[in-house]
C-alpha cells in the first residue's frame, strides 16, 4: 500500500478548471492509505473547489484511505463557512 499522496492547489478553483480538478483524486494511486491536500495557495474557490472536496471525500470513503485538507483561509475559507463545512476538516461534512 501506498503511505501518502499530497495534492497541492494553487489560484483560483473555478469553473474553468473543474475538469482537472476531478481527475486528480481519479488518477491517485489505487493502494493509497492517506491524501493529503493543501489550499494555502488557493485565493478564490467557487463551486469548483467544493466539487474538489466531493470527490476527495468519495475517495476517502474506500477504507482505509484518511483525507485530510489543510490551509483554508481567506475567501476559500469564508466559502467553507458559508456552505456550512467544517474549516478544519472540509472532506467530513
Amino acid at each position: 500500500m501506498a503511505d501518502r499522496t499530497s495534492l497541492t492547489a494553487r489560484g483560483e478553483l473555478v469553473h474553468g478548471c473543474a475538469e482537472a480538478l476531478a481527475r486528480a483524486p481519479a488518477e491517485l494511486p489505487p493502494d493509497v492509505g492517506r491524501v493529503d491536500l493543501d489550499v494555502s495557495g488557493v485565493t478564490f474557490m467557487g463551486t469548483a473547489g467544493l466539487e474538489l472536496l466531493d470527490s476527495l471525500d468519495d475517495h476517502g470513503r474506500r477504507p482505509p484511505v484518511r483525507v485530510t485538507a489543510t490551509g483554508w483561509t481567506g475567501r476559500p475559507r469564508r466559502v467553507l463557512e458559508l456552505t456550512g463545512l467544517d474549516t478544519t476538516d472540509p472532506p467530513h461534512p
